[in-house]
Parts: structure tokens; C-alpha cells; sequence
């Protein structure tokens, strides 16, 4: 594998369906089955249980069934994008040609963690975009955030962070037609 693709393998970028589809095929072909799993939608994980365990069962399922066998998956490039109502299908081949198509979904999520060097966090995923929880009125930014999550962090003895933000994870694999 080329070091670009180790790069994705080993230190996934889910900022955009493409490079969440360049990170879950460079480490199927390394056999980076934690990153492959950070890289799923979680509704696709709750099809087999939601846990890594219950992945690694069904990776060979879907390496069957999506001819995901190949060596070569790292190479693999996109040949079209088409936006879907759930979110982007990308068919990835080369020569012009789709091999299999990756349905990349968007998933919402905050996360606070404590100050302090402390290792406590809690977040959970949301129905909505960022956009639509953050409230802009002139110089102010406030955010309408109704979620049980936020009642642990009252908890901590300092909030160090909040992240809001959207990650693109794997929803489904898809064959091509004429497959």
C-alpha cells in the first residue's frame, strides 16, 4: 500500500463522504477493522449488535456478498457521486468503471469534555444539523440542545470542550447493476 493510503487506514478523515469512503476502503485492504468500524454509520452497526465483536463476524458477510475481497480496494477511485435522499452514493472503480457503490451518510454529534486534564466526556449523536441547534441573534451564538447527555456534564468540575460537528460514515454497500 502507498503511504497516503496508510494514512487513511490508520488515521481515518470523515469531514467528507469522499474521504470517509477513501478512509474505510484503504483500511479494509489493511485490515484495520477498528478503523473500518469507526467508519460505519450507526444504524448500519445496530444491523449486527452495534459492538466491534459483532463487526468482525460480520465483515466476512459483507466481503462475500460486496466482493470486498479484492487487494486493491486502496486503489480505487471515484467514478460517480450521486446525491440520495439519505446522503451521497459513491461509486468507486477505475477505468471509468464502478466496482461497488458506498452509500455515505451524515452523522451529527456534540461532545463535552471535562477540564482539567480529566479524562470525562459525554455526547451523543443528534437528529439535526449543527446549523440547527446554534442560534445566531446579532454578536450572540447560543445553542438549543435538548439531550440527557447534557445533564452528566453538569457534573464536571469545569467544562474543557464542546465539539458540535458533522462526521460522514458508511450507511451501505452497493452493488453495481450490472453485477
Amino acid at each position: 500500500m502507498t503511504p497516503d493510503a496508510w494514512a487513511f487506514a490508520l488515521h481515518p478523515d470523515f469531514s467528507t463522504p469522499e474521504r470517509a469512503g477513501r478512509s474505510f476502503l484503504c483500511a479494509w485492504r489493511a485490515e484495520e477493522t477498528g478503523t473500518e468500524y469507526l467508519g460505519l454509520a450507526e444504524d448500519l452497526k445496530r444491523e449486527f449488535g452495534a459492538t466491534l465483536d459483532g463487526y468482525i463476524l460480520y465483515r466476512q458477510e459483507l466481503a462475500d456478498r460486496a466482493g470486498l475481497g479484492s487487494l486493491f480496494t486502496h486503489l480505487l477511485e471515484v467514478v460517480e457521486r450521486e446525491e440520495v435522499e439519505e446522503g451521497v452514493l459513491l461509486w468507486w472503480g477505475w477505468k471509468q468503471r464502478p466496482r461497488i457503490g458506498l452509500l455515505m451518510v451524515p452523522q451529527h454529534y456534540f461532545d463535552l469534555s471535562e477540564a482539567g486534564g480529566r479524562d470525562r466526556r459525554v455526547g451523543d449523536f443528534l437528529d439535526q444539523t449543527p446549523g440547527e441547534v446554534l442560534i445566531l441573534e446579532g454578536r450572540h451564538l447560543s445553542l438549543e440542545l435538548d439531550n440527557p447527555a447534557v445533564r452528566a456534564a453538569t457534573r464536571f468540575e469545569a467544562l474543557g470542550a464542546f465539539h458540535l460537528g458533522t462526521e460522514w460514515k458508511l450507511r451501505q454497500v452497493v452493488l453495481p447493476p450490472d453485477s
